[in-house]
């Protein structure tokens, strides 16, 4: 947890400390549902969510044509990078989310929050949701 809180400061957002400490928790539950923690190392949707937060390919496009970054898709496997990825993918489409606006987003993409599919994923991140 200190890592992902070291990465959002060191991203040089312009959230409140309140919105960074939901953030690392959102991340760190992100993680635990898809991937234990890191400790899964399998591929999931059909080898095209890769790394410990199972990121799609175009996660990496959008952020990288936001913030002139040059992700790729190997980067999906290193902590550091994927955490930094996934920090700037919630703030580009919900800069002033909640837990609940972010991970649902993070599993249905930018209009996640929206889609009642995305309700049950929801459920399983709060499960992980540190006070």
């Amino acid at each position: 947890m200190i890592t992902l809180a070291v990465c959002i400061l060191s991203l040089n957002t312009t959230i409140s400390e309140s919105q960074q400490k939901d953030l690392v928790r959102t991340i760190t539950a992100i993680c635990m549902v898809e991937s234990s923690g890191g400790r899964d190392k399998r591929d999931g949707d059909n080898g095209r969510a890769v790394g410990p937060l199972q990121i799609h390919v175009i996660v990496i496009t959008d952020v990288n044509r936001k913030y002139g970054t040059a992700y790729t898709p190997a980067d999906r496997r290193d902590l550091r990078a994927s955490v930094e990825i996934c920090v700037r993918y919630l703030l580009m489409w919900a800069p002033n989310g909640t837990p609940e606006r972010w991970a649902r987003i993070w599993n249905g993409g930018p209009k996640g929050d929206k889609k009642d599919s995305t309700l049950v994923y929801w459920d399983r991140i709060r499960q992980y949701l540190l006070p």
